[in-house]
């Protein structure tokens, strides 16, 4: 089929897919999920007063490391629903309704994981009797989520319209 050929909503799909992946990327590695007096920290890192340090696996709570999870295994949904986004657009032999149901899917499945990431990390803080301010790495997971949903709504367009 190749690129040239595809359909508007395929291409489209595929810039929403690549942002929502690189969004994920940023905010799912960056150490400002949440600020707290001055420090802030992420899944991996803290940065108290500046300086950032890893957090020990010791310390971490289970639904630190239940977000953990959830936001790895979206990352790993999301590589697969790009590269094979990819195949689709460059491997005549791929182009079927098949893989772009697949493709569809698994942007679904990555936003789903990645919400319910957040949602885990959200309910954990909010239990605590300090309040913390969350930061724009959060806010970006939640962006990325909902534009792997667009991703899966721009191919459900695509599906249904035959386009």
């Amino acid at each position: 089929m190749g690129f040239i050929n595809s359909s508007l909503l395929v291409k489209v799909a595929l810039g929403a897919c690549i942002a929502s992946f690189l969004f994920h990327l940023i905010s799912f590695t960056t150490p400002y999920w949440f600020e707290q007096g001055g420090s802030n920290s992420g899944l991996f890192r803290s940065c108290p007063s500046g300086v950032c340090v890893d957090i020990p696996e010791a310390s971490k709570s289970d639904k630190l490391k239940a977000t953990i999870a959830m936001e790895l295994l979206a990352f790993l949904v999301g590589v697969a629903c790009l590269v094979l986004m990819i195949c689709h657009l460059l491997v005549e032999s791929l182009a079927t309704k098949l893989i772009m149901i697949i493709c569809m899917i698994l942007a679904f499945v990555t936003a789903f994981l990645i919400l319910l990431g957040v949602i885990v990390f959200a309910a954990a803080n909010n239990q605590s009797v300090v309040t913390i301010d969350y930061g724009w790495s959060f806010a970006l997971e939640i962006i990325a989520a909902i534009m792997y949903i667009a991703t899966g709504a721009v191919f459900v367009v695509d599906i249904v319209t035959g386009s």
